[in-house]
């Protein structure tokens, strides 16, 4: 019996050895683990990988993870997933075979889809849904991601006390995971320039600088020129021209950003149009209008027709500071009527309600399990109690019947005890007059 468990308890062993060798023998899976493991920090060499993955050999699992480790590498590598739609196939997925981890990570890149495609309520919504899994799998960092998201979609939509509060999470959860330095400064930087179109420029003085900080502290020279550059600009607006002078030239000199560049520019003429200097001005304001049909930039844009229109002004170019102040107005225009703030407080809304929805089902199905559980214990416990009823009737009769039997033998003993002295007095009768014979 012995030798014949120990049989099949090596076919077993041979079998799940042959299943490992055939799963590891696929090229294919293991290239994509590989390219898993790379594609957040080495995103370039992620891709070199998936390029030479046949993804027709993967089963149904691994090409869901391959789609996911696909958009992941391209949205770090810095390029458009705005038609990476297969992403919402493997989100749906996960999330049907209940693996948090893959769930939360292909709703934050459908979120980022969805966010390249300008529909913003989906977006949201999917990085609600990204925290929710990151919760359930303990991924704290795409948790934080996901907060930093849900802020910026906020933001966008320039309801910066809802973009804070989620920006603030994320900051609190960065400062407790190591290595993290550089989405530190990235959301200390969004904190600070929403905090300054709050109008609160002690809040987004004192996070900025927190910022300039860190940034000297990593050595990381692009992010201490746009602390720098939102520093000077903040001197600006209260007034401190030869701070924000030095502030804004120091910040031209270390960026190595065009778009950059141009912010810097727009500030400088900005604060040479305040001082007056109008020759100063007047090369910045060349420089934003020489690069003035590439920018797409809205808010440059804006912030570029304003300066133009303030400049005009003071040159007395009324005709030129006019059709500034309509490219602004109708700008303006076209950002309010492509808002989607409505379309992001009703994913909001809706994703409340879901969650209160699956809430309650939740509690549904608990109550529904524990009210089984009950009347399972109830039932039994009153088969018990019958069966408990019906032996202690029956031991009641048995110990009736065996009190009956021992009082029948009591009387039987009894009688016999009164027969004995009959007979013993009889005998002794008998043996008097045996005696009085002998004498």
């Amino acid at each position: 019996m012995n030798n014949f468990f120990l049989r099949i308890a090596c076919l077993v062993l041979i079998f799940a050895s042959l299943f490992s060798c055939k799963e590891n023998d696929n090229p294919s899976s293991a290239l994509l683990i590989q390219a898993q493991k790379l594609a957040e920090s080495h995103p370039v060499e992620a891709l070199a990988l998936l390029d030479s993955i046949q993804a027709g050999s993967l089963d149904k699992g691994d090409y869901m993870l391959y789609i996911v480790t696909c958009v992941q590498a391209k949205f770090k590598n810095k390029q458009s997933i705005a038609n990476d739609t297969l992403i919402f196939e493997a989100r749906d997925y996960f999330e049907s075979k209940g693996n948090y981890a893959q769930s939360a990570l292909a709703h934050f890149y459908s979120g980022n889809v969805y966010y390249q495609k300008n529909i913003v309520g989906k977006a949201l919504k999917s990085y609600m849904e990204a925290k929710y899994y990151a919760n359930l799998s303990k991924d704290t960092i795409l948790i934080a991601r996901s907060q930093y998201n849900i802020g910026y979609q906020y933001y966008k939509q320039d309801v910066m006390d809802s973009a804070l509060f989620h920006y603030k999470i994320a900051l609190n959860l960065f400062d407790k995971i190591k290595d993290t330095d550089n989405l530190k400064m990235q959301t200390i930087y969004s904190m600070g320039t929403a905090f300054y179109s709050n109008y609160d420029l002690d809040s987004s003085y004192y996070y900025l600088n927190k910022g300039l900080d860190l940034a000297k502290l990593t050595n990381d020279q692009t992010y201490q020129s746009i602390f720098t550059k939102n520093l000077g600009i903040i001197d600006r607006v209260r007034g401190n021209y030869e701070e924000a002078t030095i502030k804004l030239h120091s910040s031209l000199a270390q960026t190595t950003s065009s778009i950059d560049s141009l912010r810097i520019y727009l500030n400088l003429s900005n604060l040479y149009n305040c001082t007056e200097q109008l020759d100063s001005a007047r090369f910045y304001t060349d420089l934003l209008k020489k690069h003035l049909p590439e920018t797409t930039d809205r808010g440059i844009l804006k912030g570029t027709y304003a300066s133009l229109l303030e400049y005009n002004k003071q040159l007395g170019n009324y005709i030129d500071a006019l059709r500034y102040a309509e490219l602004e107005l109708k700008l303006n225009e076209t950002i309010k009527a492509e808002s989607q703030l409505l379309e992001l407080f009703d994913a909001d809304k809706k994703y409340a309600l879901e969650q209160k929805d699956k809430q309650i089902d939740h509690f549904r199905s608990q109550l529904v399990f524990w009210l089984l559980i009950s009347g399972v214990v109830f039932l039994s416990l009153l088969i018990l109690s019958i069966r408990l009823s019906k032996l202690s009737k029956s031991h009641k009769e048995e110990i009736r019947l065996q009190a009956e039997k021992y009082r029948n033998i009591k009387d039987q003993l009894i009688l016999m005890a009164a027969e004995y002295k009959d007979i013993e007095a009889e005998i002794a009768s008998m043996l008097d007059d045996e005696a009085d014979k002998g004498d």
